[in-house]
């Protein structure tokens, strides 16, 4: 089974038309979709590929959950870190997960006028790696935790 084939049902019309963005205002589940494409078509074009991690430290927004998905349906590792991290701090964590890319700022991300699926969706599958979250280093420094996008 791709990433797509496990997402895409989520996102289907019969389920729930609408994702909530706040108390007045909602986006259809289809657009949801159709935008993290656009995004991860977006990210491809500027070289990440199936396999690679990201660091994000961005605030939440709509585009945070938008780039999850992106990344999820690319193949690649969201590396979330906290958006005041000092800046010795992110270059550590980008040095232990080999980042092929840090998002720090929402103008790093931009929505491709293709919104046909990559290549990098087609590749790996759902065992592979989804997500890293950093623990909170009780017993040393903060360590990395593994999650395949089935497992989440």
């Amino acid at each position: 089974m791709t990433r797509y084939e496990l997402l895409q049902p989520y996102f289907e019309t019969h389920i729930s038309p609408m994702i909530e963005r706040n108390a007045i205002d909602s986006i259809s589940r289809p657009i949801f979709l159709e935008r993290a494409i656009r995004m991860l078509n977006h990210l491809v074009a500027q070289g990440a590929r199936y396999g690679d991690r990201v660091v994000i430290a961005l605030d939440n927004r709509e585009e945070y959950l938008e780039l999850v998905l992106a990344l999820a349906l690319g193949g690649m590792t969201a590396c979330p870190v906290p958006p005041d991290l000092p800046q010795q701090q992110l270059a550590k964590v980008r040095k232990q997960v080999n980042a092929k890319l840090t998002i720090t700022d929402y103008g790093q991300l931009a929505y491709s006028l293709d919104d046909q699926l990559p290549e990098c969706t087609h590749q790996g599958n759902t065992d592979d790696p989804f997500l890293i979250v950093f623990s909170s280093g009780t017993t040393g420094a903060p360590k990395g935790i593994v999650q395949s996008l089935n497992n989440f």
